[in-house]
């Protein structure tokens, strides 16, 4: 960036340099007592004369030289945007997906402990018991529900089975 500001600074120096040469030419021939105030109103008045012409040109370069320096740039934060968009998905991602393999045998071990569990064996029957006026005592008996966990790829499967004692 500092090296660019540098390079532009530099695009002046041809037009400064060609738009004082005349000046320069007739200040070097100025000898002897007082020709530090003659040579330095050559200048001036050289620069006064041609400051219009000396500058227009470079500033169109020295435009289309930004313009290409911001473009670069806006390229730049571009890549570096979209690296950090990307390395910030793949770190959500790897997240999710070892949450989710840390979460099935979990999940199983679970779903294993509550079906050892009575509590969760009657509030599994309470759901699976015929209508309000029926005998309730040997549907109870009849059946204990057990939860098989199944996995179909990357899904877990839960369902309610029953085993006859």
């Amino acid at each position: 960036m500092d090296s660019k500001q540098k390079e532009l600074n530099r695009i002046f120096i041809p037009s400064i340099t060609t738009a004082l040469r005349p000046a320069y030419g007739e200040a070097s021939t100025i000898k002897g007592a007082g020709a530090f105030p003659k040579i330095k109103a050559i200048i001036a008045n050289r620069v006064s004369q041609s400051k219009n012409d000396m500058f227009l040109g470079t500033v169109d370069i020295i435009k289309m030289e930004l313009e290409e320096l911001v473009n670069s740039l806006v390229d730049l934060i571009d890549l570096d945007v979209e690296r950090i968009f990307h390395d910030m998905g793949e770190d959500y991602l790897t997240g999710v997906k070892i949450s989710s393999e840390m979460e099935t045998p979990l999940k199983e071990e679970l779903l294993s402990f509550l079906n050892s569990t009575s509590l969760f064996g009657d509030i599994a029957r309470e759901e699976e018991l015929p209508g309000d006026n029926a005998d309730l005592t040997d549907a109870v008996l009849a059946s204990k529900p057990v939860v098989v966990t199944t996995m179909n790829g990357t899904e877990v499967q839960h369902e309610l089975e029953h085993m006859d004692n």
